[in-house]
């Protein structure tokens, strides 16, 4: 039972996109005017209010690199469990979620960059933006 509710609660935390460690000793609920993209859990490294558009193209790679990785994944385990039992499977699901919640947050990530590599590019001969815009 135990090991069910950490699975559960491991779920949700990837599920949320949240550090469990960032939220200790708040209510654990996102402000409401906070953009979900910004209480993901970033990769060592990973500086979102960068000002240096090749760090942009750099994530951009990285995230497209572990988005490719875990399609594959899920497409070599859903060929894999067709030919599990019925205990298995339901077991094997559960792991099948967390791979999916992850590949949410790399896609919502990925958007991230996306978006601001589009704010550090000048426009119309401009100079970028030094902050990232909420």
């Amino acid at each position: 039972m135990a090991a069910k509710l950490l699975k559960l609660l491991r779920l949700k935390s990837v599920l949320e996109g949240v550090d469990q460690s960032s939220t200790e000793g708040q209510s654990g609920l996102a402000p409401l005017d906070q953009p979900e993209y910004q209480l993901d859990r970033l990769l060592a490294g990973e500086d979102p209010e960068t000002i240096r558009p090749r760090d942009a193209i750099h994530w951009i790679a990285t995230y497209r690199e572990m988005i490719g990785f875990k399609v594959q994944v899920l497409s070599r385990v859903g060929e894999g469990m067709q030919g599990v039992s019925k205990e298995a499977h339901a077991e094997l699901s559960e792991d099948v979620d967390l791979i999916e919640a992850q590949l949410v947050r790399y896609e919502r990530r990925l958007k991230f960059w996306l978006k601001r590599a589009e704010e550090m590019t000048p426009k119309n001969g401009g100079t970028p933006p030094r902050k990232l815009s909420s």
